[in-house]
């Protein structure tokens, strides 16, 4: 009998344990973040930085480019080029930035690197916990919007037909739509 009372609340608290840590999985992986997002709208030519809410999209940014985003609350930075891109930055950008107190997480993404819907997981997992402004960046805008897009579509609920139309409004491109010349639809099997 006193086995039995054992194995009862052994039973009961590990239910216990196991609901709550499924509720707190769930939670947090479907949370939105507390980031603001909106239509990106051209800041700086230069790199193409766009502003979309509390993300930024930009191409590489030089250090006093930089200087000037933390200066209006940029506190995380994101970066997605390779390594091989990198190596022709002028600056140490990780070194440079943890010097200042800026997050940083660099997730390569293009090249022998690819396009890993893993990366989109790191970049959501930061963006969700991030408190401030975030720059996304790349060597010209391009894939920092294509990644930002996946975010929108896999963290924040967006569909794809609205993620696509943000997307335009900064540096998403698929020349081949524009040289056809009309409308088309792609399904991916």
């Amino acid at each position: 009998m006193v086995s039995s009372k054992i194995t009862t609340k052994m039973a009961i608290k590990t239910f216990t344990f196991f609901s709550i840590f499924v509720f707190v999985s769930i939670i947090t992986y479907g949370q939105k973040s507390k980031l603001a997002v909106s239509e990106p709208v051209m800041i700086d030519e230069s790199y193409s930085l766009y502003e979309a809410g509390d993300v930024y999209l930009a191409g590489q940014p030089t250090q006093e480019k930089l200087d000037s985003l933390l200066n209006v609350g940029v506190n995380f930075i994101i970066n997605l080029r390779t390594a091989g891109e990198m190596d022709m930055v002028s600056f140490k950008e990780e070194e440079y930035l943890k010097s200042k107190g800026i997050g940083y997480l660099h997730i390569p993404l293009g090249g022998n690197d690819g396009y890993p819907p893993e990366a989109i997981d790191k970049m959501g997992e930061a963006l969700k916990s991030a408190d401030g402004k975030v720059l996304v960046h790349c060597r010209g805008a391009v894939r920092a919007t294509y990644a930002w897009m996946a975010w929108l579509i896999r963290y924040e609920g967006y569909s794809i037909d609205e993620a696509v139309e943000l997307g335009y409004k900064a540096r998403f491109t698929v020349p081949f739509f524009d040289l056809l010349g009309f409308p088309i639809t792609i399904q991916k099997k």
